[in-house]
């Protein structure tokens, strides 16, 4: 199993959305991206749900 860990840089944009923007509507970009490449994708850390 491969895992890769991509680090969005929250703290130099401050006042943008990147979870709204990553998620979109429902959740239906989160799921186009996943369909697209093939792998599952979590969101982890500071804004997210978990």
């Amino acid at each position: 199993k491969k895992v890769s860990r991509l680090r969005i840089p929250v703290e130099s944009f401050p006042g943008f959305n990147f979870i709204g923007r990553i998620l979109g509507p429902r959740g239906a970009t989160l799921k186009n991206l996943e369909a697209e490449s093939g792998c599952r994708l979590y969101i982890r850390g500071r804004g997210s749900l978990r």
